[in-house]
């Protein structure tokens, strides 16, 4: 995602991950999220899971703020979805990103680094 949104100014990314991002959302309104995501036309909200209730705060600014595009990513998909109590019906896609395989890295990487690659590979896999 960050890699998608880099060097775009309509795209405010806010990490979750950052106490400071987590007061952001404590007690919103949606006058004082207007004035949060200001001028940009998507919100990212990375590792959402940490946000108190983020499933009536996602659901609040998709509902009030029309015009903006929302992104709420996570790296623990179990614990984001535990958090989003409210349905959302109709106003969200999942996605499953999925680990890379092997004959991607070999695509990527050819088959001698991969075959190289193969303890480090059995250790912590392949991920996103």
């Amino acid at each position: 995602m960050k890699e998608i949104c880099k060097n775009k100014d309509e795209v405010l990314w806010l990490d979750a991950d950052d106490p400071d991002t987590q007061l952001l959302f404590e007690n919103p309104t949606s006058t004082r999220l207007r004035t949060i995501i200001g001028s940009h036309k998507i919100l990212v909200v990375d590792e959402a899971q940490r946000i108190k209730d983020i499933g009536i705060k996602l659901k609040l600014i998709s509902d009030q703020i029309k015009d903006v595009q929302l992104v709420a990513t996570g790296s623990c998909s179990f614990e984001l979805a535990n958090q989003i109590n409210e349905p959302l019906t109709g106003r969200k896609w999942e996605y499953q990103l999925y680990p890379i395989s092997y004959s991607e890295m070999v695509s990527h990487h050819g088959l001698l680094e991969e075959m190289r690659m193969v303890p480090h590979r059995m250790v912590y896999g392949y991920y996103p």
